[in-house]
């Protein structure tokens, strides 16, 4: 477009695919990234809000309720379990007691916990390990509870079952428990301790075959290691069973355990059991995921992968890969990391962050999110981009599943009156749904920052222009801008968008029967920035600078696919900044804007 103004430069962002990168200073990012977002997707090159948050309505059988959501009653784990028949279940365990959801059964709440009693409501975590029909559910103090659906149960106490553990995982057809240092193995599933009537496949709730060390008894990580908060089994396409190594981790390691299936040859083995693969661990139970061969884990230091751990061994690159969401988890409190959880789910890592304790459980603030889209394609493949973070509810934990067929995900949330609540994330949602209406999702994203044709000649900022499509119902818009380095936003202008989407006004007003599709609005310019004055010495105009920043927000749903700026450079004195001989103080009291939107 021909430009009406001389001395006019102008700069543009055509792609968000690079996602955002909050970990170096923003007039360093490449041109199809942004500096910060919160409740944004950018999945196809295009920016705009996350999938809705869709409150579930519990249905609670009689006299569940109160138990449930008893005041004193802490959120303590779940884990999604999954029938014989394919049906799945959410399983929580809330106060000590265990309840049971099912999402294909118009979200039933029942109470499972064993008629012999409930766990200890005081401990902090409980975990759930899936092994053939039976969820293992351990506290690391009582006698593991059995649940198949059928029956609730406490595991044998005379040493035959499951053994009182922390954790646990099922791969290679045994069971590994683990509780402080030491881990162990069950039998192996169809071996003879079994019952004949079903295969014997409940012989992976035996422990007979644990008798001495050197016949495949318990292992230990190193007791300087620390104590294991996680067991996660590898897959892995070159053995008989598409099961790998069993990774052990404690908070500073991760060790591979490799053994035979037939466990009498255990003790002839010639290779070492274990070892060290990683010289970091994960924080805890629920922190790692399983994701395409790899596992991705928290560490106390930012989110990890195993491949590229190992791969990365001997090199000063041993790293974590969330540094461009830093602004989020640099708000993280290291005492309790152990409550995160993670999922994949939509081709997505999310996990949860920013972690604080209530009086119901350990509540996050946020869920980061890192997408695999750019590597899903089978031509050109782009790194891994971060959608940065999603806000809206307290979080307690993230649960995936299949449930009749179709993957889906949940949030266990708390609310603001201190109720346990399930939310689900439905990724074909435009709005969050409250449990009676539709609400418009808040988002926003920071742009790079532009210095337009030379970031040493000073400019008063003339315009910013956007394009935008699948505009669907009514999106308010709100534009910040900041010169230079400055840590304030200052408002530019808000306006609305509004495309009909729904047959009826009100409730009664029906227009007929018509199809209304998303619509579109190319190129909206937002021009005569502001020209107040900072509050800083020398006081200075907001709309003059030698580099900008931009903040859009938006409420609703509407994608982003193009934005363009301009500015007007200015004339300036080669000797005009010259350094006072007397330094000024300067103050600024100026509120940041919420980076954590709610539903």
């Amino acid at each position: 477009m021909a430009q009406t103004k001389p001395r006019v430069q102008g700069d543009a962002q055509v792609s968000f695919e690079g996602g955002c990168d909050s970990n170096l200073h923003p007039r360093l990012l490449q041109p199809n990234q942004t500096a910060w977002a919160v409740n944004c997707t950018m999945r196809g090159g295009s920016i705009g809000p996350r999938p809705g948050f869709v409150k579930r309505t519990l249905d609670f059988a009689t006299d569940v309720e109160d138990k449930f959501q008893n005041a004193n009653a802490k959120f303590q784990g779940a884990g999604y379990y999954r029938r014989a028949s394919g049906q799945g279940e959410l399983l929580l365990s809330i106060g000590g007691r265990i309840f049971s959801i099912e999402p294909d059964s118009s979200f039933s709440v029942r109470d499972v916990t064993p008629t012999s009693g409930a766990n200890s409501s005081k401990q902090d975590l409980v975990t759930f390990e899936q092994a053939e029909r039976w969820m293992v559910i351990q506290d690391d103090q009582s006698a593991p509870i059995i649940y198949n659906r059928a029956e609730s149960r406490r595991a044998a106490t005379d040493g035959s079952e499951v053994p009182s553990s922390s954790v646990g995982a099922y791969g290679n057809g045994r069971l590994w428990v683990a509780s402080g240092s030491q881990y162990a193995a069950g039998d192996l599933v169809g071996s003879s301790s079994g019952d004949a009537y079903i295969n014997r496949i409940d012989a992976v709730l035996k422990f007979t075959e644990n008798d001495y060390l050197n016949e495949g008894g318990a292992f230990a990580t190193p007791t300087n290691a620390g104590a294991i908060t996680a067991l996660s089994v590898m897959s892995a396409l070159d053995t008989t069973v598409g099961e790998g190594d069993l990774i052990v981790f404690t908070r500073n390691s991760a060790f591979a355990t490799t053994v035979p299936t037939d466990r009498t040859v255990w003790k002839n083995l010639s290779y070492p059991v274990q070892r060290l693969v990683a010289p970091s661990g994960a924080v805890g139970p629920y922190t790692v995921t399983n994701v395409n061969g790899d596992l991705y884990f928290r560490s106390s230091d930012g989110i990890r992968s195993l491949i590229l751990a190992r791969r990365d061994f001997n090199d000063p690159g041993i790293t974590p890969i969330s540094a461009e969401v830093d602004r989020a988890l640099d708000y993280d409190d290291p005492r309790l990391l152990q409550f995160t959880s993670g999922v994949t789910f939509g081709n997505r890592l999310l996990h949860t962050c920013i972690g604080r304790r209530k009086t119901r459980g350990v509540v996050h603030q946020g869920i980061v999110s890192l997408d695999f889209n750019p590597v899903s394609g089978i031509r050109v493949k782009s790194p891994l981009a971060y959608d940065g973070l999603w806000t809206g509810l307290n979080v307690l934990h993230l649960v995936n599943g299949e449930f009749d067929g179709v993957e889906r995900c949940f949030i266990i949330a708390l609310s603001d009156s201190d109720e346990i609540e399930l939310w689900e994330i439905d990724p074909t949602a435009t709005h969050d749904y409250n449990g009676t209406s539709d609400q418009g999702i808040e988002w926003f994203f920071e742009t790079r920052q532009l210095s337009f044709d030379s970031p040493f000649e000073k400019k008063r900022m003339d315009r910013f222009e956007t394009w935008m499509r699948e505009v669907k119902g009514q999106v308010d818009l709100t534009l910040y801008v900041r010169p230079d380095d400055s840590p304030n936003w200052n408002l530019w202008k808000t306006w609305q968008e509004d495309a009909k989407i729904k047959q009826c006004s009100g409730d009664t007003d029906c227009l007929g029967v018509y199809e209304y599709r998303p619509s579109y609005r190319p190129r909206r310019s937002v021009a005569y920035p502001p020209n107040t004055c900072e509050d800083l010495d020398p006081g200075k105009p907001v709309n003059e600078g030698y580099a900008f920043q931009f903040r859009l927000k938006g409420v609703g749903y509407a994608k982003v696919d193009l934005i363009r700026f301009f500015a007007e450079q200015k004339n300036e004195n080669i000797y005009e900044a010259c350094p006072p001989t007397t330094a000024t103080q300067t103050t600024d009291t100026t509120c940041p804007l919420n980076d954590y939107p709610s539903i």
